[in-house]
């Protein structure tokens, strides 16, 4: 959920916060998909496979829910 722009690469801010459907990766499919990061078991790793979904500019910090918690 966050307040981000919701178009690029124009920054259009949405009036009240968006929120995403994403999914939790486990640790091998996270290692996996991004090698590149410092992944390790005691990070939570989330996020679409298939693209298209995603953060974007001012979502930083913005809260991971889950089951509506």
């Amino acid at each position: 959920m966050g307040w981000g722009t919701t178009t690029s690469p124009d920054e259009t801010l949405p009036d009240v916060p968006r929120c995403a459907n994403i999914n939790l990766l486990n640790y091998t499919v996270c290692r996996r998909v991004f090698p590149e990061l410092p992944a390790t078991s005691r990070i939570l790793c989330a996020g679409v496979l298939e693209g298209g979904i995603d953060t974007c500019k001012r979502d930083s910090g913005g809260p991971l829910i889950c089951n509506g918690q």
